[in-house]
């Protein structure tokens, strides 16, 4: 079981670079809860990405204010959630869109098959960087 995961998170990892993404980047992470959740944020840590979270208690304009402060490059959500793009101008700004749940308006999804997988290596960082 863990092998297969394993596979699933270097198939991510192979997806978010194919889309430019690179150690460093910030990345917004809105999904509900899953095994996927889990996956994802692997998948983010072993390419070096830094994981961003918005804490939904926020105030709408606290939220402009971190996603204008630390504008992530991609943001990874359901399609759902990233309706919220046309209340949050920020949102609409973030270069690479990705959906866990199908493609919808010019966003591309993410696949969670292991198909595609290679063992890949972990992004080495300094320890003075972040990764969340």
């Amino acid at each position: 079981m863990y092998k297969r995961q394993e596979r699933r998170i270097d198939a991510l990892v192979i997806q978010l670079n194919q889309r430019g993404l690179r150690a460093g980047d910030r990345v917004l992470v809105a999904v509900p809860v899953s095994i996927e959740t889990f996956i994802i944020m692997l998948a983010l840590l072993k390419a070096g990405t830094v994981i961003m979270f918005i804490d939904p208690a926020h105030s709408t304009s606290s939220i402009a204010r971190i996603l204008s402060s630390w504008p992530p490059v991609a943001v990874i959500s359901t399609r759902g959630l990233l309706m919220l793009r046309y209340f949050f101008p920020e949102l609409g700004r973030i270069p690479h869109k990705l959906v866990i749940d199908g493609p919808k308006d010019g966003v591309e999804r993410l696949r969670f098959s292991d198909a595609d997988a290679r063992c890949l290596p972990t992004e080495h960082r300094s320890p003075a960087d972040s990764a969340l």
